[in-house]
């Protein structure tokens, strides 16, 4: 019984402790929201990628994915076209850390059996094409150089070549 008796004395302490935790965590939020607000929009060109963005408006990464979490899924993929918000510079001490990222392919070439020509759909990118087939970037430029002479830029219905293994 010692330990029911302990446990119910407890209960306000415990209750208190998780308020005081959930207000802390509100707090936060508001502050992370007002401190990274919108400062403005920027159209995104061809040949941006959040790293150049950044250091055009002096603001962090970070806090450029974080104010767009909800449009961009990878800090590495952004569409020339749509649209950016910069958020205030304050969102760049406290903006959270970006997601892991994920393996990366170190095949340079695709099995046996797999289609091939691939033709780009929206919201393609090399990028996307290497990860969807299991190869390196690399590999996949290397394959293409002459239908795709710039790889920052393919349009829908682009032939890519994927290397087959021999």
């Amino acid at each position: 019984m010692r330990f029911a008796t302990l446990a119910v004395a407890l209960l306000p302490v415990i209750s208190a402790l998780t308020i005081n935790l959930h207000l802390s965590s509100l707090a936060r939020r508001e502050t992370l929201d007002e401190a990274c607000a919108k400062e403005k929009d920027y159209k995104i060109l061809s040949g941006d990628t959040l790293t150049k963005i950044g250091d055009k408006f002096d603001r962090t990464v970070e806090a450029l994915f974080y104010v767009n979490r909800d449009t961009i899924t990878d800090p590495d993929v952004i569409i020339a076209g749509n649209n950016l918000i910069i958020p205030k510079k304050a969102c760049n001490k406290i903006a959270p850390a970006l997601p892991p990222k994920k393996p990366t392919a170190t095949a340079t070439c695709a099995p046996k059996g797999t289609d091939t020509p691939y033709f780009v759909v929206a919201q393609d990118t090399l990028t996307k094409i290497a990860e969807r087939f299991n190869i390196t970037l690399q590999s996949l430029i290397d394959a293409n150089k002459k239908n795709i002479p710039n790889p920052d830029v393919i349009d829908i219905g682009d032939k890519v070549n994927i290397p087959i293994c021999q």
